[in-house]
C-alpha cells in the first residue's frame, strides 16, 4: 500500500509520520527515548510538506544503558534522571510526546479543518509503525505490542506543576488510536 496521497491533507500526515515514526521508534529500540513534542521537535517544510526534522532540548531525554550497550555503544556516566532501563518509562516519553502530541495534534487539526476521518489518519501512522517494526529484530516485540496496543500515555503537566515535586513526571492515559 502506498502512503502518498497527492494534495490530500492525509498526504501531509503520511509525510509527517514517515519522518517522525521511524526516528522515534528506532532510537527507542536502540536506547534513546526522545521527548518529541511540538516544542522540541521542529519540522522543516518544503512546498507545504514535511521534509525534515530537528530536535532540541535534551532535558526530557531518557537513555537506557542496557539498550545502548546491546547496540555496542560505550555508555558514559549518566547523571540525574537521564538514565532509565524501565521500558514503560522509555515508551512513555516517546508515545506521550511523539505520538499523542506531535502526531495527535496534526491529526486533530486535519480532521477538524478538512473533514478527514481521524481513524484514516491514525491508520496511516499505524502502517508506518508496522513498517518500522517489520525491520527491527525480534527483541523489539515488547515495544511494538505497547505502541500498538497499550493506552497512550499523556503527560499531566498541570498535575505535575501542582505536585510537591513539580519536576517528577505525572501520567494520564488515553485510548490508543493505533490499537487494532
Amino acid at each position: 500500500m502506498t502512503l502518498g496521497y497527492g494534495g490530500h491533507p492525509a498526504g501531509f500526515l503520511a509525510d509527517l509520520a514517515a519522518l517522525v515514526v521511524p526516528v522515534l521508534l528506532t532510537l527507542l529500540h536502540r536506547g534513546a527515548a526522545l521527548e518529541a513534542h511540538g516544542q522540541n521537535l521542529l519540522v522543516t517544510l518544503s512546498h507545504g510538506r514535511p521534509t525534515g526534522l530537528s530536535y532540541r532540548d535534551v532535558g526530557g531525554v531518557r537513555l537506557s544503558p542496557q539498550r545502548l550497550r546491546r547496540h555496542g555503544a560505550d555508555v558514559p556516566a549518566l547523571h540525574g534522571d537521564l538514565a532509565s532501563d524501565d521500558p514503560a518509562e522509555l515508551r512513555a516519553k516517546v508515545l506521550a510526546s511523539g505520538f499523542a502530541v506531535a502526531l495527535g495534534e496534526p491529526i486533530a487539526v486535519l480532521s477538524r479543518e478538512y473533514g478527514v476521518v481521524p481513524d484514516l489518519l491514525w491508520r496511516l501512522v499505524r502502517e508506518r509503525v508496522e513498517v518500522v517494526y517489520d525491520g527491527l529484530p525480534p527483541n523489539a516485540v515488547a515495544d511494538a505490542r505497547a505502541v500498538l496496543g497499550e493506552p497512550l500515555p499523556l503527560k499531566a503537566t498541570t498535575a505535575m506543576r501542582l505536585a510537591a515535586d513539580p519536576l517528577t513526571d505525572v501520567w494520564a492515559s488515553l485510548p490508543n488510536p493505533l490499537a487494532a
